[in-house]
């Protein structure tokens, strides 16, 4: 017998997992071996972690459960990904949407990373800006300090109240990187709750500089999922339900259930995009043309790939801006740091001369 422990109790595989566990059980089912068989295939080359849910899982297929079922019971795959292999299982299909599925996880770990990066280079830079200044006032002001009392001089007021800065961060820099650590493990396990995600969603929809590429991410996401859906033979109808419930943006996700009321009312799929603002104008047009030649599916996958693009521009911009930004304003702080002291020690020394 299986044992079955709760689902809640269990992490949802990472994207990356989740592409490459679809990917080789649509190749297993395509060679014509059975899912119980491909599954006990995939278990005996697995990590022992993988096998603590792999193992079971071969073992409720080779018993006669539906596929789905199984991976349900497993508690390590997502909603979505258990409904639209039901679907599949439904349909006679299941080796294509798996193949779906695969491609579209696999795109959702590229632009994590492509994130990850974009952000880590600019925190990389803002931690070396804060050590910069943390030196400077607190080992080399110090030294002009002596300087000047060797020579009889007084610092500027600007440079004392520099100094008596580094000397409160000299004393306290420990507990302020631990609070400083404690708060952004609370920002980061915070945002790996529901309510935490749901938290920053709504904040990205109304930061004029997040919004854009919140945006642009939505329509990438809803673009993606409607190719998998449409070519994992859903109609139309049922993509737009199963799409909408990967949209996590709420004003992308509005926006959708206006295009489905629309449709419901009997308007034209690419009117109803367009008059929901789910994609611009010249996308609408192309949505048309792909409804009338049956290629709709096509067409939704070269607008995930523009916007795929669309995105990798604008982070790069992005970054062209902030780098230059950060380096400016480093040199300006240190500048005029150094000013304070450089200033008036040189008028001390040309007083001396």
């Amino acid at each position: 017998m299986v044992t079955q422990r709760p689902a809640a109790t269990k992490k949802t595989l990472p994207a990356q997992e989740l592409s490459a566990f679809c990917l080789q059980m649509a190749l297993l089912l395509r060679s014509g071996i059975p899912a119980g068989e491909g599954a006990s295939i995939l278990c005996e080359d697995a990590a022992e972690s993988e096998r603590e849910w792999l193992s079971p899982l071969a073992e409720r297929l080779d018993l006669g459960e539906p596929f789905f079922s199984s991976l349900e019971q497993a508690g390590r795959f997502p909603q979505y990904l258990v409904d639209m292999c039901r679907i599949g299982e439904t349909t006679g299909r299941l080796d294509d949407v798996l193949f779906e599925l695969s491609r579209y996880y696999t795109k959702e770990e590229d632009l994590k990373k492509t994130i990850k990066s974009t952000v880590a280079y600019p925190a990389v830079m803002l931690v070396m800006m804060a050590a910069v200044v943390f030196l400077l006032l607190t080992k080399v002001l110090p030294i002009f300090q002596q300087v000047f009392q060797q020579l009889g001089a007084v610092m500027s007021p600007v440079a004392q109240g520099l100094l008596s800065a580094g000397s409160w961060l000299g004393r306290f820099s420990a507990a302020g990187v631990g609070i400083l650590a404690a708060a952004l493990l609370g920002v980061w396990l915070y945002s790996r709750t529901q309510a935490g995600r749901a938290a920053f969603a709504r904040w990205s929809a109304a930061s004029f500089g997040w919004k854009k590429f919140a945006t642009l991410s939505a329509m990438r996401r809803f673009s993606s999922a409607m190719t998998m859906t449409l070519k994992s033979g859903l109609d139309l109808d049922e993509s737009m339900e199963m799409t909408a419930r990967l949209v996590d943006y709420p004003p992308m996700r509005q926006k959708v259930e206006e295009c489905r009321r629309w449709m419901d009312e009997g308007q034209a799929f690419e009117e109803s995009i367009a008059k929901a603002g789910i994609l611009p104008a010249m996308y609408s047009r192309m949505l048309g043309v792909g409804v009338r030649t049956g290629q709709l599916d096509t067409v939704m996958e070269e607008i995930s790939r523009r916007c795929d693009e669309q995105l990798d521009d604008l982070l790069s911009r992005a970054i062209g801006v902030v780098e230059p930004a950060m380096v400016a304003v480093l040199s300006i702080v240190i500048g005029l740091i150094l000013m304070t002291v450089m200033l008036p020690l040189m008028g001390v020394m040309s007083s001396i001369i």
